[in-house]
């Protein structure tokens, strides 16, 4: 299956723009902490980061990254797991290099796909980023269209 894939809606395509991660921290952050704290009785403040990469004009990496403050083996894999209960996707993973973090990183097209409907379904819109198309399929049936 080749990828078309196209930048548009990851924040007009500069992955550093502020949009994206300021529409994440307001529309998701308050509802995850919310569930962190039903889990674990303990306040969590986060920060969120999405960013992408892009090798020959397609999107190769989409990574939803989380530092936390006060950052312990625990509270990470606690962190970790909240995070795939909320987003109802398993793959979370814990950095423990540099800046201790929970992140999400997508390099398979289905991945990233997932990666965009949860985000997607909690109102942060990164439409027209996917689209496989093979000589059967037209972008009609694409994973999102462009």
């Amino acid at each position: 299956m080749q990828k078309i894939i196209t930048t548009q809606g990851l924040t007009d395509g500069h992955y550093d723009a502020p949009d994206t991660n300021t529409a994440i921290h307001e529309r998701i952050d308050n509802r995850l902490t919310a569930c962190y704290r039903q889990y674990y009785g303990d306040d969590i403040h986060i920060a969120p980061a999405l960013t992408y990469q892009v090798t020959d004009g397609q999107v190769t990496m989409i990574q939803l990254t989380y530092a936390i403050d006060n950052p312990t083996p625990e509270r990470l894999e606690n962190f970790r797991e909240v995070c795939e209960n909320f987003y109802c996707m398993l793959g979370f993973s814990i950095n423990t290099d540099d800046v201790p973090c929970v992140f999400f990183r997508a390099t398979d097209i289905y991945d990233m796909a997932t990666l965009i409907h949860a985000l997607d379904y909690l109102t942060v819109s990164l439409e027209s980023i996917l689209c496989p198309v093979d000589a059967a399929l037209t972008p009609a049936d694409a994973i999102f269209s462009p």
